[in-house]
């Protein structure tokens, strides 16, 4: 039974990826420029997207690309929660540790649903990339370096490879 195609980050870019990848930043901005959003909502959107991509190419040589991504969100939604407890003040009928408490459980939860969205999005970047590449008639190339790639002899082999 063959594997499904699993897309995310790749580990060679080449133009049509950058592309898509660049005009899938710039909708994304455009949008949230038209919705009249401050500058730190683009910032914050754009840093999570290139920080769940980053996470799916490290989790990528585990072939875990969805992992990654889910765990990168918890921890961006742990950090972002941190900071907001450091810098706003306690509600005063709740003490630090039902705050903590209500900040690791509602970070997991949010966190983990961002991520995996996050990673969904970064998937669908390279999977248009991966079209456009295939209607390009670029296809056939890329398969046949990726063969060759994967066929080095100083690459090492991974158990979750097979």
């Amino acid at each position: 039974m063959d594997k499904p195609d699993v897309f995310s980050v790749p580990r060679r870019f080449d133009l049509a990826t950058v592309l898509v990848a660049m005009s899938a930043f710039a909708t994304l901005f455009a949008g949230l420029l038209l919705l009249n959003a401050p500058p730190s909502v683009p910032a914050f959107f754009g840093g999570f997207l290139a920080l769940v991509a980053a996470a799916q190419w490290v989790g990528n040589k585990w072939n875990r690309p969805r992992t990654a991504s889910i765990v990168v969100g918890i921890l961006i939604y742990w950090i972002a929660g941190a900071a907001a407890m450091f810098f706003m003040p306690a509600p005063p009928r709740m003490g630090l540790p039902q705050l903590i408490a209500m900040q690791l459980f509602s970070g997991t939860i949010s966190g983990g649903i961002a991520g995996y969205l996050g990673g969904t999005l970064v998937g669908g970047v390279f999977l248009v990339s991966h079209y456009l590449r295939a209607w390009l008639g670029r296809g056939e190339q890329d398969r046949v370096a990726e063969r060759l790639e994967s066929e080095s002899p100083w690459e090492e082999r991974r158990p979750l490879d097979e």
